[in-house]
Formats: C-alpha cells, sequence, structure tokens
C-alpha cells in the first residue's frame, strides 16, 4: 500500500543533498523511481510501495507523480515538507530539517537513496529521462504512446535475469504483502 510519509521522506532526504535544496521535479521522480527500483531488485519490496507506471517520459510512481502535481494525499504530508511546483522545480519546505527526522527511512533505505545520488547526481533531468528510457538501463519500462499503464513486476524482477520461478515467488510476495497491509488498514 502506498505510503505518502515515506516517499515524502525519500524526497525530502535527495532534496537535503541538492544545491538550494532544490531540483527540478523531472529529476526528483527520476531519481525517486531509481531508488524504488533498485529496492525492488535488491530486496523484493519497494521502499514506498507506490505504482511503478510507464509513461510518455519514462517510467514514474503514479502516486508520488499525482502529489508533485498538488494533488492533495489524505495524510497531507507532502506540502509540509516539499513546495508546490514552480518553474518546473521543488524544494524543500523547511531546509533546516535534520537528516535525523526523516524516521520513515531504514538505514537500508538511506543507503539505496545515497546510492541512487552518488551515481545520478551530476545528470541532467534530460539525461535521466534518457536514461531511464534504455532498455539496456529499465528494461521494464514499455513506450506507453501516450497514455500510461502500470509496469508488471515480474517484468521488472524478470529483467534482473531471475529464472521464471523466481520471479513468480517475488511477484507473490509483494501481492500478499499489499494485500496484508490493505486488509489491516481499513477503517
Amino acid at each position: 500500500m502506498f505510503n505518502e510519509s515515506k516517499v515524502t521522506h525519500m524526497a525530502a532526504y535527495l532534496l537535503k543533498k541538492a544545491e538550494e535544496f532544490t531540483l527540478p521535479h523531472l529529476k526528483l521522480m527520476k531519481l525517486l523511481y531509481l531508488a524504488e527500483r533498485r529496492s525492488y531488485l535488491e530486496h523484493g519490496y519497494g521502499i514506498s510501495d507506490d505504482t511503478l507506471v510507464s509513461m510518455p517520459y519514462g517510467p514514474v510512481l503514479s502516486s508520488t507523480l499525482n502529489l508533485m502535481n498538488g494533488e492533495l494525499g489524505r495524510e497531507r504530508v507532502w506540502q509540509a515538507y516539499i513546495s508546490d511546483k514552480a518553474d518546473h522545480k521543488v524544494s524543500l519546505v523547511n531546509a533546516d530539517i535534520m537528516i535525523e527526522d526523516l524516521d520513515e527511512l531504514s538505514q537500508s533505505d538511506r543507503k539505496i537513496l545515497d546510492e541512487v545520488w552518488a551515481q545520478f547526481k551530476d545528470f541532467s533531468q534530460f539525461e535521466l529521462s534518457n536514461y531511464t528510457h534504455d532498455p539496456k538501463n529499465c528494461p521494464e519500462w514499455e513506450d506507453p504512446n501516450g497514455s500510461s499503464f502500470p509496469i508488471d513486476l515480474k517484468r521488472l524482477f524478470a529483467s534482473e535475469g531471475r529464472t521464471p520461478e523466481q520471479v513468480a515467488i517475488l511477484a507473490y510476495q509483494v501481492q500478499t504483502q499489499r494485500n496484508l497491509e490493505t486488509m489491516f488498514n481499513r477503517h
């Protein structure tokens, strides 16, 4: 189940590393996607559990894109940390926030975010977009021809050379976890 608090802390963590605590929104989205992707591939689960979606400008996190575009989340956490998109950029609302305050993130989550930042911090937003369009880098992305559709996690898991049996087990585990979270989060 999508975790707005966690993806907000992911975004704040990356913005804290950026010059003037600001990033183009496209670059932030691609960094968040690549971190979520890496978490799935390394651990078998995502950090935010957002839905991965193929869109014309590459893969994105669906609910996170909605938050970036100003659609309020249920928890309304995003706007407490991240500015509204202005001039195609987002920034930290409070630059004085400490990394320790981003307590939704585990050490493993931070490690992945640090690795993604180290690898891609010098890429422009357009270089990152091109990177995620390249089937050598993100073979799970398919051109939606002006539309959008969810990325099948089986396709993501298979992209790293896992056997069909491993892919099925990983996808089943993710779906089981989501079902349990949905069941226990009902009001």
